[in-house]
């Protein structure tokens, strides 16, 4: 069983249109990211910073607009 997060990217991936830079990430992309982020030359004035690698996704929907919210059993 799979979780909304992980559902949400799947349904992404079979559709990279809608994915702002039109294709899915590939673990090079984000290992790209940490290569940036362990070269103090070119990170060293970035301390404690999330660094969202997404494609642009989160900007066009808003992180938090991704996901519905569960609802409660009253």
């Amino acid at each position: 069983m799979k979780t909304i997060f992980f559902q949400f990217y799947d349904d992404m991936g079979a559709n990279p249109s809608a994915i702002p830079v039109g294709f899915s990430g590939r673990p090079e992309h984000i290992a790209k990211a940490i290569a940036f982020l362990a070269d103090r030359d070119s990170s060293e004035y970035i301390i404690g910073q999330n660094i969202i690698a997404d494609g642009g996704t989160s900007l066009v929907l808003g992180f938090h607009a991704q996901f519905p919210r569960p609802t409660e059993n009253k």
